[in-house]
């Protein structure tokens, strides 16, 4: 059986302060502020629910916790953007 993923950095995403300390503009803290309050919304909404979910389908709850950990904190980001809008400022 494979080991377990256990993070070296458990730190979670920023906090609301630590955003606030960037250089970035208010819209764009104020953004990801909503961000942040929808996906913790979303995810006390499904957790049990996926938790039951992947216990009928045999794995245990430290391997959801597990796979979860890899997805937060080492999963590759993949970020979409339309080339012909983005173009100039990427070449600026």
């Amino acid at each position: 059986m494979r080991e377990l993923y256990t993070p070296k950095n458990t730190k979670r995403c920023p906090s609301r302060r630590g955003i606030q300390d960037t250089n970035l503009p208010t819209s764009a803290i104020r953004a990801l502020q909503h961000v942040e309050v929808l996906a913790r919304r979303l995810h006390t909404t499904f957790l049990e629910p996926l938790k039951t979910r992947v216990v009928s389908l045999g794995f245990s709850e430290a391997q959801l916790q597990s796979a979860l950990g890899f997805i937060r904190e080492r999963a590759p980001l993949i970020i979409h953007i339309h080339v012909p809008k983005v173009l100039n400022l990427l070449l600026r």
